[in-house]
């Protein structure tokens, strides 16, 4: 990771030095021209900076593909509203539930009746899960740090997976994900 250092430093020399040569010039061509010039190695760099973590952390679209084998038309899914979003567009699914925290979606709930009764609490899902093992496929896709606030409050999830900020929780029998 020392290259990375490397790049940093070396980006803001040549930024300095950029900005360093438009000041002391007498011409205001040349003073535009080195200050555009000046954050150009910096913007080519951050490429090769920014961690992949960081970037995957803000996409989830690679995490919940690697799990669509194990959705179904029958699956209920249950997402935050942060990844409610992206759990519809990967699974092409319109009946996703929210769980607690309606966000952005507020507006839409608030005028349409049908949509309200797809915000539901913790205890309403730990309900659904207890009642329904046998009958339903219930999972649920949410950031860890809220899944860490679930936890306690939910039984233990068949198949569950933590990779880094996502969590899938899958709450059906072994004869759901086989399908």
């Amino acid at each position: 990771e020392m290259w990375k250092v490397i790049f940093i430093i070396t980006g803001l020399s040549v930024y300095i030095g950029f900005l360093i040569l438009a000041n002391i010039s007498k011409k205001y061509e040349r003073r535009l021209a080195f200050t555009c010039l000046a954050p150009f190695l910096i913007i080519l760099n951050s490429y090769y900076i920014v961690p992949d973590v960081f970037i995957e952390d803000k996409a989830p679209m690679d995490f919940l593909l690697q799990y669509k084998d194990r959705i179904g038309q029958d699956t209920i899914l249950i997402s935050d509203n942060y990844m409610s979003s992206a759990v519809c567009l990967c699974y092409k699914r319109n009946n996703v539930f929210l769980l607690e925290r309606v966000g952005e979606f507020a507006y839409g709930i608030k005028y349409d009746e049908s949509s309200k009764k797809r915000l539901i609490d913790i205890n309403k899902l730990k309900e659904w899960i207890s009642q329904d093992l046998n009958k339903k496929h219930i999972v649920l896709i949410t950031s860890t740090k809220r899944y860490n606030d679930y936890k306690q409050k939910l039984p233990r999830p068949f198949f569950e997976n933590i990779i880094r900020s996502f969590v899938f929780a899958d709450f059906g029998e072994e004869k759901h994900n086989n399908q």
